[in-house]
């Protein structure tokens, strides 16, 4: 029970920090991917922890974090690259709307994902190394522009 309080507190403060930093606002790409790679990193140590050093947990977690990062990693990019385009507004409101939506479906379900921790280990590892990942594709694509990849309201 723990884990479900200290997962909601770490929700709430990074729900205050994202709307201290503006992230709701445009603003830099990066930096909303640098949060996000933040949130993702919390959420991965709070349920390795969880495993209390169970190593086949671990590892179960670990591997299904590796096969799941191929199709999150894949989705992102192809993503990013259809909002280099350009980003309206209704697009970030799907698109949160969406992650909102797994989020809600996670915490219905969270007796039966998280009572074998390693499914939930497993999914937030493989988001968080894709979290990475697009952070350092969008630092590569700003760094091959010359400018950084802003968000705007259009």
């Amino acid at each position: 029970m723990w884990l479900a309080y200290i997962f909601v507190f770490g929700l709430f403060v990074f729900l205050i920090l994202s709307f201290v930093a503006g992230l709701h606002k445009g603003t830099k790409f990066r930096t909303r991917k640098a949060f996000s790679s933040g949130w993702f990193f919390f959420i991965t140590l709070l349920f390795l922890w969880s495993t209390q050093g169970n190593i086949q947990l671990i590892i179960n977690g670990l591997l299904l974090g590796a096969i799941l990062f191929i199709p999150f990693s894949i989705y992102e990019k192809r993503w990013i690259d259809r909002r280099i385009e350009g980003t309206t507004r209704q697009q970030r409101l799907r698109h949160d709307s969406w992650s909102i939506l797994v989020l809600i479906i996670f915490l219905m379900f969270w007796k039966q994902i998280v009572a074998p921790i390693w499914p939930s280990l497993g999914f937030f590892f493989a988001w968080f190394s894709t979290q990475v990942y697009i952070l350092y594709y969008a630092i590569k694509l700003e760094r091959k522009s010359g400018t950084p990849i802003l968000e705007n309201e259009q």
